[in-house]
């Protein structure tokens, strides 16, 4: 009695995975009879469908059995529609598509930009004081240490060395001074 309902089962799982149709086919060109490849063929009012391969082959599998609109498309060629296709269990459709070429579905794309230019800079200005100078570092010269490596590089330096601390200036002109 199990092995009778075990084989009942198995036959009714084949029965159901046999249930599915199949349409397969190529799409060409007609004037070239050049394959075209990577189109989109789909079932309308469906969510199946198929893109074709580099010969133009396409294959939907798991179709239920019934009736269908099938429409052929890619870009720069017309879409073509095969009406009320039936699809059966028996054997799979040999659905074939040839698309022909129309150049005057597509329209020139126009790129526009606008550009303001900001007459502001981002650079930040500001004006320091002696105050302000001696207190961001390397603003200070006179505490800097004889044995440290800027006071050795000045020493061997070719031009004149300069003071930032006013007071030193005889004529307090620029608060650069030689």
């Amino acid at each position: 009695m199990r092995s009778i309902s075990l084989l009942g089962f198995f036959f009714l799982l084949s029965l159901a995975s046999m249930g599915q149709g199949l349409i397969r086919g190529k799409i060409t060109n007609p004037i070239n009879n050049q394959p075209v490849p990577f189109a989109n063929v789909l079932l309308l009012n469906t969510e199946l469908g198929a893109i074709t391969n580099e010969e133009g082959y396409y294959e939907i599998s798991n179709i239920p059995a019934g009736l269908y609109n099938v429409r052929a498309s890619y870009v720069g060629y017309k879409s073509s529609t095969a009406y009320e296709i039936q699809v059966s269990l028996a054997k799979p459709v040999q659905l074939d598509f040839s698309l022909t070429e129309d150049a005057s579905e597509l329209s020139e794309v126009v790129v526009s930009s606008e550009f303001t230019r900001s007459e502001e800079t981002p650079l930040s200005v500001r004006k320091l004081n002696t105050n302000e100078i001696e207190r961001y570092p390397g603003g200070n010269q006179r505490h800097i240490p004889s044995n440290s490596i800027l006071a050795r590089r000045s020493e061997h330096a070719k031009f004149p060395k300069r003071h930032l601390d006013p007071r030193r200036c005889p004529q307090r002109k620029p608060l650069f001074c030689r």
